[in-house]
């Protein structure tokens, strides 16, 4: 769902959703089992506004949540990423999480949109060793992004 009210330019997009898994999928530790439902929730919030002679100027802030996005997985490589010790046989669960911050300038007289923006990445993954156990990890370090281009209409 999206909104923008003209008048001020203010904007917001909302999605979320969940998916219910039925079908089995074989793990990478051999075993058949059904994925952990899926879901997440994503959100931006931004301002619209005519600042110079190119066009408008659009900021925004945005802020994502993920959960079991990756809860079976037959690739040894993924679980290994995260298996420090060696004892974990498969991810039981995981959650990520995304914000961010940017801007997109329209130039109007050339059909153009130059862009910039920033994001901040966190995920959290729940090894279990063959008995269900937890199994500590590493994890996966926070890292940043940031991307800038052009986009032109023809």
């Amino acid at each position: 769902m999206s909104l923008l009210h003209e008048v001020t330019g203010l904007n917001l997009t909302f999605a979320a959703g969940w998916r219910e898994w039925n079908q089995a999928a074989t793990d990478v530790d051999g075993a058949t089992r059904t994925p952990e439902d899926t879901s997440f929730i994503y959100t931006k919030l931004g301002w619209i506004a005519k600042l110079n002679p190119l066009g408008p100027t659009a900021f925004y802030g945005e802020y994502g949540w993920f959960k079991d996005f990756v809860s079976v997985t037959d690739d040894p490589a993924v679980l290994n990423a995260f298996n420090v010790t060696g004892a974990a046989t498969r991810i039981a669960g995981n959650e990520a999480e995304v914000w961010g911050a940017g801007v997109v300038q329209h130039i109007e007289s050339a059909e153009m949109q130059i862009y910039l923006g920033y994001r901040h990445h966190t995920a959290d993954f729940e090894l279990v060793d063959a008995a269900g156990n937890r199994v500590a990890s590493e994890g996966v370090e926070d890292f940043d992004t940031v991307i800038s281009g052009a986009k032109i209409a023809f």
